[in-house]
This record gives C-alpha cells, structure tokens and sequence, in this order.
C-alpha cells in the first residue's frame, strides 16, 4: 500500500503568516495606539495623580483660609509663591511631600505633571467668591426661614482689628439672598461729617436703590437734584465700592457690606417675624421726606427671641434711608431694641450696625445656625 503524508503547503503558511500578522498589529494598536489600553492606562495615572496632588493642596489652602479667618487677618493670595509659602508651610518635611515643586505654572506632582495654580484658589472681585451676581437684579424676596432669624452665624467672621465681638446673625433671608447683621454698635456718627462728599441722590448706589424699592419706584429721590443731607447718608451708608469703610466687613463670601440696613430691609425682616402679640406691625410708605410709617410711638416692643435686635450699648444706630414721619425727624433705632423718632440725622450722632449679604445657596453649603445667645 502507498504510504500517503499529510502536510502544509506554501500557500496555507503564507496566510497563516499574514493573519498572525494583521492579528499582532491589531493587539499591538490596542496596547499602545492613541487610544489604546497602555496610552488609556498611562493617562488615567496621571489624572489620577493630578487628582490626588490637587485635592491635597486645596486642602492645605483650606485649611490655610479657615486658620487666617479664624484670626481676622486677610485671605488674599497675592500670586503663586503665596501658594507655594502656604503649601511648604502645611509640608515641612521635603522628603514627605506629596509633590515636587511649586512653581509659576502650577503646583508639579512627583511624576512631573502640572496643577495650574488657576485650579487651586483665585481671589475674586469685590471679595466674593460668588458667580453670578448682578446687582440690578437685587431685590427683597419672600422671607424665609424666619424662625431662625437671629441665630448665630459662628462661621462668619471678619479682622478683629475692625470690629470686636465678632458675632454675627441672620437677619433676613429669601431663596436667593442672605443678609447678617453684627452684634456690635459701631462707631458714633454725625451724617454731616461723613456724607458730605455724596453731593446728590444719584451718589446712592444701585444696591442702596434696590434696597429702598418704594424710594427707587417714586422716581424722585435718587435723581441728582435731590441734594437731601438724609439722601447723602444714604449714599454713604449703603456705599459697597471696594474703598467704602463698609468693604472691610465683607469675607470672601459676601457680596456686598453696607452700614446698616435700609429701612426697607429693617422693616422686611421684622413683619417677617412680629406678631400681634409681641409687636405692632410696621408699615411704609413714601412721602416729601421719604419713608412714613403708620405710627409715631415712642417706642414699640420687641421682644428678645427676635435677637436682630439684641442690645449691646445705649447708642443710636441708624437705618439707611432718608427721613420719616416729617422734618426733623429720622427713622432710627435705639440700641436694637426697637425703633423711635429722633432728632433730625443734621444734628443728631449715632451708631451702626454693618449688614453684609451673602448668595443663598452659598450661606447654605458653607454656613451654619447656632441657637441664639441674647445680651439682656
């Protein structure tokens, strides 16, 4: 019998060759091709480390932020060796940092990638860390969360060196901004020393107009011909440029300070909280002078479980408006303890209670409410 071999021809060698060709190509793209695993595997590290070395600094930034508030000195960071300063200060050891190097261009991780120093922390304008805020847009909500008004904000605070109980307290809140007004009496001012240079009803700014809306809606009292001393005041106590004694009260989160609050303001916030049982109610309206109220009481009651009214001296403190009631007189409050008719602001001295105004959904992520503790 013939013995017949099996075998491979040429022809099937041949294109077994090619297939384990093409089939080594293929896997060779798919390791280390553009978008294969190995390239894919390599940029997933460095993100992952990017990741890691920036969530580290911000913290240390955090941190670094929280310690300077918690003293009252200021928060800016100047440029990127403020960074670096901050960030060497945090890692002492240089053998156990996270990362290599800080410099111009950002913070470099170990293995030499770069954190844009524009990631970790930039100073915002006006001292507001806030997006989106327009000032012509500014307008008193409905009041919300008006059990609470009065309640400590123990996470707000401003330099010491300006201001010395450092306790702050809602004062009035709608869903989209909040307003905290400090426990201290400040200062004692005569409106003609201070106001003189705000020449005219025009000097009020935009956000002293939204916050005394039935003023703004009689189109008449911020209009460069009102020269009113009650309209000067007003423009110099709700005055929010950056070179206005009020922008030292602001923390990186509030939008704007002003030196008390608008009688509009004042009033929102206390029939958002009166009763009949516990205090008459105020009501505004818009004369010659500016605001009227329903009544001309000497004083009317207010009880201490509304803490925006805490007392802490005997002084006057004024409202940011123009006058009420009639000449001579101005709408003040006495000690925060209620509201009266006192002598015109011409002649008259006071003190003030800085407002600051924080975005609500700010207030909301980064602040808390501590029970009240009242002065009696």
């Amino acid at each position: 019998m013939i013995k017949k071999e099996k075998g491979i021809t040429l022809i099937a060698l041949v294109i077994t060759i090619i297939v384990l060709l093409i089939l080594a190509s293929v896997t060779i793209a798919t390791l280390t091709g553009e978008n294969g695993i190995l390239t894919r595997a390599n940029e997933a590290k460095e993100q992952t480390e990017i990741a890691s070395v920036k969530e580290q600094a911000q913290l240390d930034i955090a941190n670094w932020i929280a310690e300077e508030l918690k003293n009252g000195r200021d928060t800016t960071i100047d440029d990127w060796e403020g960074i670096k300063n901050i960030l060497e200060t945090a890692n002492p050891d240089v053998e156990d940092r996270y990362y290599k190097n800080v410099t111009e261009e950002g913070v470099e991780t170990p293995n030499g990638y770069i954190v844009p120093i524009e990631e970790l922390y930039t100073n915002s304008p006006e001292g507001g860390d806030v997006p989106n805020f327009d000032e012509n847009t500014l307008t008193l909500g409905e009041a919300i969360n008006t059990e609470k008004y009065g309640y400590i904000v123990p996470e707000y605070t401003v330099r010491t060196s300006i201001i010395g109980s450092n306790v702050w307290r809602l004062f009035y809140q709608d869903s989209n901004y909040t307003y905290l007004i400090t426990d201290e009496v400040i200062g004692s001012y005569k409106p003609s020393d201070y106001c003189s240079s705000y020449t005219n009803g025009s000097m009020v700014s935009t956000i002293g107009q939204r916050l005394n809306p039935m003023l703004l809606e009689t189109g008449t009292f911020f209009t460069d011909s009102n020269t009113n001393l009650n309209i000067q005041a007003t423009a110099w106590l709700t005055d929010t440029s950056e070179t206005s004694m009020w922008s030292e009260y602001k923390n990186n989160d509030a939008v704007f300070a002003i030196g008390s609050p608008t009688i509009e303001l004042y009033v929102t916030s206390f029939n958002a909280t009166a009763s009949a049982n516990s205090a008459n109610q105020i009501i505004l309206g818009v004369d010659a002078y500016g605001y009227t109220h329903n009544t001309t009481p000497n004083q009317l009651k207010l009880d201490y479980n509304y803490g925006i009214y805490v007392k802490t001296t005997s002084s006057n403190f004024w409202l940011a408006s123009p006058k009420g009631a009639g000449p001579g007189y101005g709408l003040s409050a006495y000690g925060g303890m209620g509201i009266f008719l006192t002598s015109s602001l011409n002649f008259s001295s006071g003190a003030i209670r800085p407002i600051v105004c924080i975005q609500t959904s700010v207030f909301n992520e980064k602040y808390t409410l501590s029970s009240p503790e009242y002065n009696s």
